[in-house]
């Protein structure tokens, strides 16, 4: 999982932008999303341990120091959304407005749970737990 914590970080650090880094994150339950999202506010030196959002949807993480030039870390979690709340959910959580503040990183977990989110992926990350190994996959948008 380091080789591709770093990857993303690369990745992340080439990209020159006007607003938030979004990653999406894909995979069945139990595949390593919520590890490699601990893994990566390791390296943010997010000193709280970072947990699943599943049941508050968002969580907010302020970065001690600016890190690859950002301040906040958002996680969301939209695996208990049904479909038919999706729009009224990214309201309340404020998406569109935490996707454009350009000193925000955040990681969605189950983005397809959304059939259209209102914000595009920087980088999609597809997670795969086989035997007693993650397979994780980095596709740069």
């Amino acid at each position: 999982m380091k080789e591709e914590i770093e990857r993303l970080k690369e990745i992340i650090t080439n990209k020159n932008k006007n607003t938030a880094f979004v990653v999406f994150l894909y995979g069945d339950l139990g595949s390593g999303k919520t590890t490699f999202t601990q893994s990566f506010g390791e390296t943010l030196k997010i000193k709280k341990k970072i947990t699943s959002p599943t049941y508050q949807i968002r969580k907010d993480y302020k970065l001690d120091e600016n890190i690859m030039g950002f301040c906040n870390f958002v996680h969301i979690d939209l695996y208990r959304i049904e479909k038919k709340d999706i729009k009224e959910t990214l309201k309340i959580i404020d998406l569109q407005n935490i996707s454009n503040i350009k000193r925000n990183i955040v990681f969605i977990e189950w983005p397809d749970k959304a059939e259209k989110l209102s914000v595009e992926a920087d980088t999609k990350v597809f997670f795969q737990h086989k035997k007693d190994k993650y397979i994780i996959d980095i596709k740069e948008q």
